[in-house]
Order: structure tokens, then C-alpha cells, then sequence
């Protein structure tokens, strides 16, 4: 590899993926530069808990969303059966959708 292609590694971060469902953590992505997400952003994935594709909120390290504020939303009921967040569960919260 080039000199080049290993400082891709050094700019990217680490993101966390927790399923809306069960509330487990079901992969961890290294995501390039060009590649980044907001916190908080929900992605369609496999959960290895629940056995089935469901959404999972993304979390790293450099966002305002933390894991503390998934465990709020997830425990408020924010999400509904599709791993969605509720329009009018956003109100209530003070937040707004991303």
C-alpha cells in the first residue's frame, strides 16, 4: 500500500450501530471521510439478537447524538415497530429529525 491509502485509516472514525428494537449493539463499522454520517442517523441492518434486518442508530464519537440520548429515546418509546422515529415523540423531546 501506498504511503497515501494508509492516512484514509487515520481520518476515518469508528461508528457503533444499536438496534431500535431490542436496544443491543449489532456492528461496528469503520466508516472513510467521505463516507460519514450524522450521529444518530438510522441504517438497515442485520441484528444478530433479534434475527432479522432491522433500522439501528449509528453512533460515533464525534456527534452530539451519544448512546445516553439512544437510551433515553429507545426507553421514551421514540421508535415504532419499524425502528422509525415517531414524528409526535420528536415534539415532545424538544428535538428535531435529522
Amino acid at each position: 500500500m501506498k504511503r497515501r491509502n494508509l492516512d484514509i485509516f487515520k481520518r476515518g472514525h469508528l461508528s457503533v450501530f444499536y438496534c431500535t428494537y431490542c436496544s443491543k449493539k449489532t456492528l461496528e463499522l469503520f466508516r472513510p471521510p467521505n463516507k460519514k454520517r450524522k450521529s444518530g442517523h438510522l441504517k438497515k441492518i442485520y441484528c444478530p439478537h433479534c434475527k432479522i434486518q432491522r433500522n439501528c442508530v449509528e453512533i460515533n464519537g464525534n456527534g452530539q447524538y451519544s448512546y445516553q440520548d439512544f437510551l433515553n429515546e429507545y426507553n421514551d418509546g421514540v421508535f415504532n415497530e419499524e425502528g422509525e422515529r415517531r414524528d409526535d415523540k420528536w415534539l415532545t423531546h424538544g428535538m428535531l429529525p435529522m
